[in-house]
C-alpha cells in the first residue's frame, strides 16, 4: 500500500505520490526526473493497490544529503520566495488554483518561472525544506567546489578552477589589503600579489614557483567576485576616499538653491590664482609672477559684489579687502582704474549677507569673528576637499578662465605646465598689476550684467520675464529681501575688519610688536606718565601689511584715536609687521651675542688684573713688618705731594710740544742741514726787578728740593760701580743744573 511520498513505478516511468483522499477517490501524483512536471490527479482505488518501488530514498530524500552552508542560503531564498502556498493543499495541486496562489506571489515580487521552479524541487524532493536545498553536491564533475564545475573551458584544454571557501577568504584579504588601500594598484596588480602569496610552490632547487592554470585562481574569477560582493560605490570610496567621492562620484540630486532664502542670504567667497603672467610698473621688462583673485559673489543672483586684486598671497588679507570692495566707493574705484561708472552696475552696495560661505582657508581665523560680532554675518567653513559646497564661486573662476583666455597676454593655461617642452606664454605678458585690475573690473561689470543661459528661474521670475543676469534677478528678489539686510559703510566695514591685538602703554609712548606708536589724545590725557609709574594695556586695530599707523581704542569711551610712530620707531616706516618681527629677531640675537662678548671681556680683564694685583700684593708683603692703618695714613698728604711731582716728572718728555710750522720764534732749518730735534722757543719779553726777585727765590727753593730728595734717596752717579741709565736722581740733578744757569 502506497502511502504520502512513497515512490511507485507505472509502466516504466516513477512517480511520487504527493498525496490522496479516501472518501473522494482522489490522489495527486508528479513524475520524477521531468523538468517541467506537474502534479496529475489520479484515481485512489487504483494506486492503493500497488507497492513502494524504493523502500529507501537515499537519491532524491534530502534527509540524507551532507548540507552546507551555500545550500542552506538555497533553500532560504527559496522559502522565502515561495511563502506558505506550498502547504495549501490540495488547492496548490488543482490547476486554476494553483495559478491563482501564484499569481498572488507574483504580486508580491516574486518571478512566476522561479515560484514553479521551487515547488517541482519541492514536491519531487518529498515535499520537506531540505528538498528546496541547493543541489551543489549532485555534479558528476570531477572537482567539486564552490563553483561546481561552473565555467567556460579553456580553449588551450586547461581545467577550470574551483573555488573552494579558503579562495574567497584569500579573495577578500587581497582585494582589502591591495586593492582598496592604494588607488594606484589595479586588479591586475592585485591578482598578481595574491598569486605570489597563496598560489606558490617550491622546486627542488628551493625556488618558489607559481602554480600553472587550472590549479590556481583566474583574474576574472577575481573580477566577478569584486562585482559580487562589493557594489561600485563601496568600491569607490576606499579606493578614492569619502571626500572625492562625494565631490566627483555622487548622485546630485538636489540643487544650490534649495536652501537658498533669497538675493542677499549666503555670500560665497574663495581665493584662487589667476594663470596670467604680470610685469613690474617701473620696468616691464621685470616678470613678477601671477596675482591672486578674491571673489565674493552672491549665490541667488551669482553678482559679484566685492574682490580683491593683487600679489598677496590668500590670506585674511585678501578676503578683509574683499569685503571692504562691498562698501567701497565704486565711482571712485572706476575712475581710477579708467573704467566707466553706472550706479545700475552695483546694486548690492553695502549690502552685506546673513551668511558668507568659505572653505577652511582665509575665513578660518580668529579675526574672522569680528565679522560675526560686528557685522552680524554668520559664516560657515565647508570641510576640506568640498568645493561642490561653494560651486558658484568656483564656477565663477572657470567663467573669468574663459574670458582671460581669449587673447589676454600671458596667459599661462594650468595643462601647460604638464605638457612636454610646454610654450612659454610668459614671454608675452606686458599687463601690470593695474593693467590687470582694470581688466577685471571690466570683466566684473561684463559678467552681473551678462544673461546666464542655464540659470533655473523661479516661476515667479519666468511669469515676471525677469531676464536671468545677476543684475536683474537682484533688482527682482530685493524687494522681498530688503527688510532682512543690513548696509555698512566703508568706515565702518574697515575698522570692523582690522585685526585687533592688545599693546602696551609705557612712558616710551605705545609698545606693540616691536614698534612704539604715539598720539596727541593719548599724550593730552597723561597715558605716558602714568605707563611711567603703572603701565597697562589697550586694545589696538592694526594693518599687517604697514606699521606706520594703528587705531587705538581708549579703554574708557568707545573713541579711537590714530597713533603714529614715535622717533623710537622712525627706522620701522613703510614696512610690514612681519618685516619688523624679522629685525626684531635680529636683535635678539645680536642682544645674545652681546651679552656673550661682555661676559668674554670681564673674564679678559680679570685675568689681566689678577697677575698685577698678586704682584703688588707681593710687593707689600716683602716690603717688611705690617705698618698700622693710622700709621700708613699718618704723612699721607707729603706722600701724596711728592708722589704727584715724581709722577710730573715722568710726565715731561711725552708732554714736550713741537710748536707747528710758521710759529713766531721758530727757526726754520737750512736746507741740506739735517733737521735737529728740539724746537727753537721764542723770545720771552723783558720782566721787571720784582717779577726777577721771585723768579729766583723760587730757583733757590727748588734747588734745595732737589738736594733733600738727592740725599734722601742716597743715589749719585759717582758712587755707581759700572753705567747705567740715568735714574730718578741724576735726572732731578739735571734739572737743578739747568735751573741754576738760567
Amino acid at each position: 500500500m502506497l502511502t504520502r511520498n512513497d515512490i511507485f513505478l507505472a509502466e516504466g516511468i516513477e512517480y511520487r505520490l504527493l498525496g490522496a483522499n479516501a472518501e473522494t477517490n482522489c490522489a495527486w501524483v508528479i513524475v520524477l526526473g521531468e523538468p517541467n512536471a506537474l502534479p496529475q490527479k489520479c484515481a485512489w482505488h487504483v494506486l492503493s493497490r500497488l507497492e513502494p518501488h524504493r523502500a529507501n530514498d537515499t537519491h532524491w530524500n534530502p534527509t540524507f544529503r551532507k548540507m552546507t552552508p551555500a545550500m542552506r542560503r538555497v533553500r532560504d531564498e527559496a522559502l522565502k520566495a515561495l511563502g506558505d502556498i506550498q502547504n495549501k493543499i490540495p488547492d496548490i495541486f488543482e490547476p486554476h488554483q494553483r495559478a491563482r496562489l501564484v499569481d498572488e506571489r507574483v504580486a508580491a515580487g516574486c518571478s512566476k518561472v522561479v515560484i514553479y521552479k521551487h515547488l517541482r524541487r519541492y514536491w519531487q524532493g518529498g515535499q520537506v525544506p531540505s528538498a528546496l536545498l541547493g543541489n551543489f553536491d549532485q555534479t558528476k564533475r570531477k572537482r567539486i567546489g564552490l563553483t561546481a564545475g561552473r565555467g567556460r573551458p579553456s580553449p588551450v584544454d586547461v581545467a577550470v578552477y574551483q573555488l573552494e571557501t579558503t579562495d574567497l577568504e584569500r579573495f577578500k584579504a587581497a582585494i582589502e589589503r591591495y586593492y582598496f588601500s592604494d588607488e594606484r594598484r589595479t586588479l591586475a596588480h592585485t591578482y598578481q600579489r595574491l598569486l605570489e602569496a597563496h598560489y606558490q610552490t617550491m622546486d627542488g632547487n628551493g625556488i618558489h614557483r607559481l602554480r600553472p592554470p587550472g590549479e590556481r585562481p583566474t583574474i576574472k574569477q577575481l573580477r566577478h567576485y569584486v562585482l559580487k560582493n562589493y557594489g561600485a560605490e563601496h568600491v569607490l570610496r576606499k579606493r578614492k576616499g569619502d571626500k572625492e567621492f562625494e565631490r566627483e562620484h555622487r548622485a546630485v540630486l538636489g540643487t544650490v538653491l534649495q536652501d537658498c532664502l533669497g538675493v542677499g542670504h549666503q555670500y560665497e567667497a574663495d581665493a584662487t590664482i589667476v594663470d596670467v603672467f604680470l610685469v613690474a610698473s617701473s620696468d616691464s621688462r621685470k616678470i613678477i609672477g601671477k596675482p591672486t583673485l578674491y571673489l565674493i559673489v552672491d549665490r541667488k543672483s551669482r553678482l559679484i559684489v566685492g574682490w580683491y586684486i593683487g600679489l598677496e598671497n590668500a590670506s585674511w588679507i585678501c578676503a578683509l579687502q574683499a569685503l571692504v570692495t562691498i562698501s567701497a566707493d565704486k565711482r571712485s574705484l572706476c575712475e581710477q582704474y579708467g573704467i566707466g561708472y553706472d550706479p545700475r552696475d552695483w546694486p548690492a552696495h553695502e549690502v552685506f549677507p546673513s551668511e558668507i560661505i568659505a572653505d577652511r582657508g582665509e575665513l578660518l581665523t580668529q579675526s574672522s569673528d569680528q565679522v560675526i560680532e560686528q557685522l552680524n554675518c554668520t559664516i560657515a567653513n565647508v570641510s576640506a576637499k568640498r568645493p561642490d559646497h561653494k560651486p558658484v564661486v568656483e564656477t565663477q573662476f572657470k567663467q573669468t578662465r574663459m574670458t582671460l583666455q581669449d587673447g589676454t597676454p600671458g596667459f599661462d593655461p594650468p595643462e601647460n605646465a604638464k605638457r612636454r617642452q610646454g610654450k612659454h606664454y610668459e614671454k608675452d605678458a606686458c599687463l601690470t598689476l593695474r593693467d590687470f585690475t582694470a581688466v577685471m573690473l571690466a570683466h566684473i561689470i561684463e559678467h552681473n550684467r551678462r544673461p546666464m543661459r542655464d540659470y533655473d528661474c523661479s516661476l515667479a521670475e519666468i511669469a515676471a520675464d525677469v531676464l536671468p543676469s545677476p543684475i536683474a534677478l537682484w533688482n527682482h528678489n530685493i524687494g522681498s529681501r530688503a527688510g532682512l539686510l543690513t548696509r555698512f559703510s566703508e568706515e565702518r566695514v574697515r575698522m570692523a575688519l582690522l585685526p585687533r591685538a592688545e599693546a602696551t602703554v609705557t612712558e616710551h609712548g605705545i609698545e606693540f610688536q616691536g614698534c612704539v606708536y604715539t598720539c596727541q589724545e593719548a599724550i593730552a590725557r597723561g597715558w605716558f606718565v602714568d605707563g611711567r609709574k603703572r603701565r597697562f594695556k589697550v586694545v589696538v586695530s592694526y594693518e599687517s601689511r604697514l606699521v606706520d599707523t594703528v587705531y587705538i581704542h581708549a579703554p574708557s569711551k568707545a573713541a579711537v584715536y590714530v597713533g603714529i610712530l614715535s622717533a623710537r620707531a622712525e627706522k620701522y616706516r613703510g614696512l610690514s609687521f612681519a618685516e619688523v618681527k624679522a629685525f626684531e629677531r635680529g636683535r635678539a640675537r645680536m642682544r645674545h651675542e652681546i651679552e656673550h662678548q661682555q661676559a668674554q671681556a670681564r673674564a679678559d680683564l680679570h685675568a689681566t688684573t689678577e697677575s698685577i694685583v698678586s704682584a703688588a700684593a707681593a710687593k707689600l708683603a716683602a716690603a717688611g713688618t705690617k705698618k698700622s692703618r693710622t700709621a700708613r695714613r699718618a704723612d699721607i698728604a707729603e706722600d701724596r705731594q711728592q708722589e704727584r711731582r715724581l709722577e710730573r716728572q715722568a710726565l715731561r718728555p711725552a708732554m714736550r710740544l713741537t710748536p707747528p710750522d710758521g710759529f713766531p720764534g721758530t727757526k726754520r732749518p737750512i736746507e741740506g742741514e739735517p733737521a735737529r730735534g728740539s724746537n727753537i722757543l721764542p723770545l720771552r719779553p723783558a720782566r721787571s726787578a720784582i717779577e726777577r726777585a721771585a723768579e729766583s727765590s723760587r730757583k733757590e727753593a727748588s734747588v734745595q728740593l732737589s738736594n733733600d730728595l738727592l740725599a734722601s734717596a742716597d743715589m749719585s752717579p759717582a758712587t755707581s760701580p759700572q753705567p747705567r741709565a740715568p735714574s730718578l736722581a741724576d735726572k732731578l740733578r739735571l734739572a737743578q743744573e739747568k735751573m741754576r744757569n738760567g
